[in-house]
């Protein structure tokens, strides 16, 4: 995956509870959607109470991408290290990374192929954060 989820900071603190994340290579975060997910006996449920999708943007490797849990603005700033940091927004009226019973689900790089009975085959790959650890890495396939 082009993008590593990094970390969960400030669980809890509306004003600062942010999720963290790096850009491996060169992207564009409109490829990217995270969900907040239920969290039970030690997986990933599919209550999914929010998403949050990236607008379409081009990052570089190296930059940081950070989605705060609050209402905000876009934006970016140059860091020491001649990267950017970029700035997102999810807009949500109270802090939502508390809980251990939720999960960080990131999705991201969807293609879609053909397959040779002609059916057309989704692929994507998906990253999982429990509240506190990594939980899952996988690569999946839907078949539509």
């Amino acid at each position: 995956m082009n993008i590593e989820l990094k970390s969960i900071t400030d669980k809890g603190d509306l004003r600062r509870e942010r999720l963290v994340l790096l850009a491996v290579q060169d992207v564009n975060v409109g490829h990217f959607l995270v969900l907040c997910a239920g969290f039970s006996d030690g997986q990933v449920t599919t209550g999914i109470s929010s998403t949050f999708w990236f607008p379409d943007k081009d990052v570089r490797a190296g930059d940081l991408v950070v989605l705060y849990t609050k209402a905000g603005t876009a934006s970016e700033k140059s860091l020491d290290s001649d990267g950017k940091a970029h700035f997102f927004y999810w807009g949500r009226a109270s802090a939502q990374w508390l809980s251990t019973e939720r999960s960080v689900v990131l999705l991201g790089e969807f293609r879609q192929t053909q397959l040779r009975s002609g059916e057309s085959v989704l692929l994507f790959s998906f990253v999982t954060f429990r509240c506190c650890y990594v939980a899952i890495i996988a690569e999946a396939t839907d078949i539509y």
